[in-house]
């Protein structure tokens, strides 16, 4: 959250501030175009793949949407988020992720293990951290949005 002016007084950032943040770069995030160098070659051979039955050709199926471009502005505020996680521990940094990608509790208590109160509560205290470090000045941030 950008400040304003280098001599501005710090706001109070909240923890559902944080939280909003965090779900706004993750539909950044899908909004992302992604280019064949971006991704692995899964094959070798560059011929389209062959249309077996008539309701899988082009035009049977709904088409897809995808989410719109992100603006450079929130390309910045993604890169502004996704700085926040670097001093979390990685179980801290995939909870927060998960939550932001509106992963259910259910299945982040099972690829985790612990229950779902305890992530939580994890969650919480990580959200109300990261919003303490936000509102801290300069290096911080004051609420932009």
């Amino acid at each position: 959250m950008t400040v304003g002016s280098p001599h501005a007084p710090a706001q109070a950032v909240t923890a559902e501030q944080i939280r909003a943040r965090f779900e706004e770069a993750a539909a950044t995030l899908r909004g992302l175009r992604v280019g064949k160098r971006d991704r692995p070659e899964a094959r070798l051979s560059r011929w389209p793949g062959i249309v077996h039955q008539a309701m899988l050709a082009y035009g049977w199926n709904d088409a897809r949407m995808r989410p719109p471009a992100p603006s450079p502005e929130a390309i910045d505020r993604l890169d502004e988020t996704l700085s926040w996680l670097w001093p979390l521990a990685d179980d801290e940094r995939r909870l927060v992720m998960a939550r932001a990608f509106r992963l259910p509790w259910r299945r982040i208590e099972d690829l985790d293990g612990r229950s779902e109160r305890t992530l939580r509560n994890l969650h919480a205290r990580v959200l109300n951290a990261i919003a303490l470090r936000a509102g801290d000045g300069p290096s911080g941030a004051s609420p932009s949005s």
